[in-house]
């Protein structure tokens, strides 16, 4: 894939690492690894290795950022989880604008969408002049990739953006209503310096986050990484059965 790619080609470390740095770490340099080989030709910068935003995974991005690999904080649902990898020095992370299960679930629901999260993501990055990019992703419909229009990058699924290029543009002048990035927040600023603080600290921020909207922020990280677990099982499980 790299050849025919322009930017970086995205991978995730196992779901199962994501509460030991030390794991984490090992398993996203065997993902380095296996790429020099494959593609020795290739600068390995052009890969990013993508951790759960636990934060032992965030820990783990930061080792690995010092040493050169390029990474990013996924299953990011917060914005305390966005100031730790910004102090991680993430090159990326990817807020999800919807929970991962109504990607699994039929019918299911996020009612708590991340859009107002991933613009603060980005606001804060710009008042803290952090090196992260925003790059949302869990994306549901053509209407949702339109919304996060202006941050940095964007996930988007091979049949979104088939929908999304037989989109017509919308018409946008000078006097159109302001895109949603563009939106001015009075206030947001107050508490900046409290956040950045608190996530220094691991004690400090895990009862921060935890707390946060009733514990609901937290169980989103950790449905998240169940899911992609069993994706793992099943995928590990294929790989044994066609291999024998």
């Amino acid at each position: 894939m790299i050849p025919y790619l322009t930017g970086r080609a995205l991978i995730q470390t196992n779901p199962y690492n994501a509460y030991s740095t030390v794991a984490t770490i090992a398993n996203a340099k065997r993902i380095i690894a296996i790429y020099k080989t494959v593609l020795p030709s290739h600068p390995s910068n052009r890969v990013c290795i993508k951790i759960p935003s636990t934060w032992e995974g965030i820990a783990a991005c930061k080792i690995l950022e010092s040493e050169g690999i390029v990474t990013l904080a996924t299953t990011l649902f917060s914005l305390e989880q966005a100031a730790a990898a910004a102090q991680a020095g993430c090159s990326y992370i990817a807020p999800y604008v919807n929970e991962l299960p109504v990607h699994f679930v039929p019918g299911h629901i996020d009612n708590d969408k991340g859009f107002t999260l991933t613009r603060s993501c980005q606001n804060l990055y710009t008042r803290i002049n952090a090196k992260t990019l925003v790059m949302p992703a869990s994306l549901t419909s053509v209407a949702e990739c339109l919304q996060v229009s202006g941050a940095h990058h964007i996930t988007i699924s091979p049949p979104l953006l088939a929908a999304l290029a037989a989109t017509p543009a919308p018409a946008i002048s000078s006097t159109s209503a302001p895109l949603f990035f563009d939106q001015v927040v009075q206030g947001e600023e107050v508490g900046d310096e409290k956040l950045m603080e608190d996530v220094r600290e691991e004690a400090k921020y895990r009862i921060r986050y935890t707390r946060l909207k009733g514990g609901q922020a937290e169980k989103k990280l950790v449905d998240a990484i169940n899911i992609f677990a069993d994706c793992q099982d099943s995928t590990e499980g294929l790989v044994k059965r066609y291999s024998k």
